[in-house]
């Protein structure tokens, strides 16, 4: 005798909840109607009646609470067993609604698949027995109304919480970022930004900014001609790829700094009109890095190209000494020729003080060895050095902070980078004047703080010395730690670079 066909009515509004059951119960030899919600279900019904039900209960259009009400209401269908399964309505109330409403049993979602065809076979198995009295209503349509209303609005208090604690989760997420984060309207409006954005630009947190022009809260930003184009684009209605966008651009907060600007539109949904996503890093400490490094690169190449240069020079300069020491030795003494030798020689030994300079700049940092060394006693060690070199014209004074903490240098390198700075104070004030030499300690951020007031501070000890001069020009600060480079007329000195 051939086996009669056992038809189940899946209704399940998650595709691959819905394919993942299909695919166990097509495998116990069931065959499958699906359905999107309990409308669709209704309609598939009429067209092959299944010998059982299984429903979800949160679904759009019907859900399966009022599903199951109509099913039990159809006389051709009510004496079909209807199964509840559900992940949201797990309160005992639900549970109880379930039954009232007529359903034959109750199962929880996630709940084993291979389980759940077990219980499925076992409510057929007792139905087909006779031992299974299909469900009816147990109470009055009013009462039921009532329950499910009830049932409903616990489900809704649920979501709002829910989805209050993801609104909130996210928040915070977007809350630690390092960058700056807002979205505008096509009105130009502030939609929503992250504290990053409102303590860096607007240097306040307050939701009273929301639904302000963005060009009257940031105007500095708004005029960057990058941002200007974005901006333009997205008010005429481009969307994608048109106004995603990545561009760097300088602003003043009030510091000058670099910042790197990421551009995107949003379209959320239930929502017509798209949002302007800007995301804003800054690069400030980056580029200095990248500034240093390059500079550092540059001083090696330097170096290496003077290690070479100064062996070949200082054996020219022995060579061009010792010859004048025989010319010297051959003329007579009051022969005008010995002036000319004494100049001669003089100019060899400033060529040799400046390869000695560029040697210095060969010398690799890893043969350099750093010792623990006392600031204050190096300088006032210096100081009598310092005070023959100042002249009569030039007021010389110590400013030592006592109790200094050691450092880690090499002494010598400190009394030549004193001896240069010294010097070029004593240059910069022909009419003379008072050049300081300080000592102290200071309390440094160890990153740049205009952006992140909650970066810690290190302890350090500064070294400076002030003079009265006539300055460098703000637009050759940059240059200062070129080699060669001077302010001075005829200087052919490293500059600063040694220093």
């Amino acid at each position: 005798m051939e086996k009669k066909e056992k038809i189940i009515l899946l209704v399940e509004d998650s595709e691959d909840i819905r394919n993942l059951f299909l695919l166990y119960l097509e495998e116990a030899g069931y065959t499958v109607v699906t359905a999107c919600h309990g409308k669709e279900a209704l309609d598939k019904a009429r067209v092959q009646k299944p010998n059982i039900v299984v429903s979800d209960i949160l679904m759009p259009i019907m859900d399966g609470f009022s599903l199951c009400r109509h099913w039990k209401k159809d006389p051709e269908f009510q004496k079909i067993p209807f199964i509840f399964y559900t992940a949201t309505y797990t309160d005992s109330k639900d549970r109880e609604l379930a039954l009232n409403l007529g359903a034959d049993h109750f199962i929880l979602k996630p709940s084993n698949p291979a389980l759940m065809v077990e219980k499925i076979n076992y409510v057929l198995e007792m139905y087909e027995a006779g031992k299974l009295k299909v469900g009816r209503p147990k109470m009055e349509y009013p009462d039921l109304v009532e329950q499910y209303n009830s049932a409903l609005v616990r489900k809704l208090e649920d979501k709002m919480a829910e989805v209050e604690q993801s609104y909130l989760f996210c928040k915070s997420i977007l809350n630690q970022m390092q960058e700056a984060l807002f979205v505008l309207d096509q009105e130009g409006r502030l939609e929503w930004a992250n504290q990053r954005f409102m303590k860096v630009f607007l240097s306040q947190e307050s939701t009273i900014l929301l639904g302000q022009k963005l060009e009257f809260l940031v105007p500095n930003l708004v005029q960057i001609k990058p941002f200007q184009k974005v901006l333009q684009d997205f008010f005429r209605g481009k969307q994608g790829e048109e106004v995603s966008q990545n561009f760097e651009i300088s602003l003043d907060l009030p510091k000058k700094g670099f910042f790197k600007v990421k551009t995107f539109s949003l379209k959320p949904p239930r929502r017509n009109d798209p949002l302007l996503a800007v995301i804003i890093e800054d690069v400030t400490e980056k580029k200095l890095l990248e500034k240093q490094f390059f500079q550092a690169q540059k001083m090696e190449s330097l170096g290496r190209m003077a290690g070479a240069m100064v062996h070949d020079i200082n054996n020219l300069l022995t060579a061009i000494i010792g010859n004048l020491e025989i010319l010297r030795s051959i003329l007579p003494e009051e022969n005008e020729g010995q002036e000319e030798i004494e100049a001669i020689e003089r100019t060899c030994q400033k060529a040799s003080s400046l390869s000695r300079k560029l040697l210095l700049l060969s010398k690799k940092r890893d043969e350099e060895h750093p010792k623990p060394m006392d600031l204050n006693l190096t300088i006032r060690n210096l100081a009598p050095i310092l005070q023959s070199i100042s002249g009569k014209s030039v007021d010389f004074k110590l400013h030592l902070q006592p109790n200094l903490p050691w450092i880690y240098g090499i002494p010598e390198h400190i009394e030549q980078i004193l001896l240069n700075l010294f010097q070029n104070a004593k240059e910069a004030m022909p009419q003379g004047g008072t050049i300081e030499i300080r000592t102290k300690k200071a309390q440094i951020p160890t990153f740049l703080t205009h952006l992140n007031k909650e970066n810690k501070y290190r302890e350090y000890v500064v070294l400076s010395v002030e003079d009265g001069g006539i300055g460098i020009p703000a637009e050759e600060m940059d240059k200062i730690f070129d080699p060669f480079f001077s302010t001075k007329k005829n200087n052919t000195g490293l500059g600063l670079s040694s220093t």
